[in-house]
């Protein structure tokens, strides 16, 4: 009787050496995991999947009060609810990849130490997962957003950048991952970063154009330092896609994404160095 052949599967020598053919081939994988991830967010829960329309919903008006009618930030001529949802789009989506990304070692430990796979299906799923969260928020701005325009009497409509918004998430899906990788990585050795990035998050929120547009920055500096934030630009964009409102400059994307593409290559060879023997340190 013949001997079945023996696989041996080693790590790469180097921070880059990754493998992407083994990568794709786990497409179905993947797609577990995503599908995973959205059925069990909100399982035993009363209003199940219906919470994927009210929270985005109540952040706005929660928004519109505080930073509308309190504070008095202006949203440069656009309706308050719609203003603020429309850069929630954007954030909501980012965080969730981000967040889900950071925590892959820690969440994924258990499946890790039994079966081999390529790891960094995991932080990729949430990217996927997350765009049903982003399907279902941008359905409830384009109901408020038909409402508003025609009872209110507004003239916004989409413009024809709206096409590249599958860029658009492209873009916001690559910030996610490369910083989340990052974070992840640095995770294995450094745990006070679980604890702190809820902090970073809401730092980063209140940093990004999300419940203040761009041109309500004044000062030069720290208008040009927002430009190299690709979740500010991105919300920018979003909004002027969506109501042709937003102030998005070439130099700003040339500045985003340059940091975009720095986050992408130290998060992916962080994350495929870590991956090596993250079992045994976290």
């Amino acid at each position: 009787m013949s001997e079945r052949p023996i696989t041996r599967i080693r790590p790469g020598r180097g921070w880059f050496d990754i493998p992407w053919r083994d990568f794709f081939a786990h497409g179905e994988l993947l797609m577990l995991l995503a599908r995973r991830d959205v059925s069990i967010v909100y399982k035993q829960t009363i209003l199940g999947p219906a919470w994927f329309l009210i929270q985005p919903v109540l952040t706005a008006l929660v928004f519109s009060v505080i930073f509308g009618r309190v504070a008095g930030i202006g949203t440069n001529g656009m309706p308050r609810f719609l203003f603020y949802i429309g850069g929630l789009l954007v954030w909501n989506y980012f965080r969730g990849v981000m967040e889900g990304a950071a925590q892959s070692f820690e969440s994924a430990k258990a499946l890790f130490s039994k079966v081999y796979f390529p790891r960094m299906v995991v932080p990729v799923s949430y990217a996927v997962s997350h765009l049903v969260y982003l399907g279902l928020n941008t359905l409830v701005f384009f109901l408020f957003f038909a409402w508003h325009v025609s009872f209110s009497g507004l003239r916004l409509h989409p413009t024809p950048w709206l096409l590249a918004a599958p860029l658009l998430v492209a873009w916001i899906a690559a910030t996610a991952l490369g910083f989340g990788m990052l974070v992840a990585s640095l995770t294995t050795k450094y745990r006070d970063l679980r604890f702190s990035l809820p902090f970073i998050m809401q730092a980063w929120m209140y940093s990004s154009a999300i419940i203040y547009p761009l041109d309500g920055v004044k000062d030069p500096f720290f208008r040009k330092v927002l430009e190299f934030n690709p979740v500010g630009v991105a919300a920018e964009a979003a909004r002027f896609m969506l109501m042709g409102r937003g102030t998005v400059t070439w130099r700003a994307l040339a500045c985003s994404g340059a940091v975009i593409a720095v986050a992408l290559v130290l998060g992916l060879g962080a994350f495929n160095r870590a991956q090596r023997d993250f079992v045994d340190t976290i």
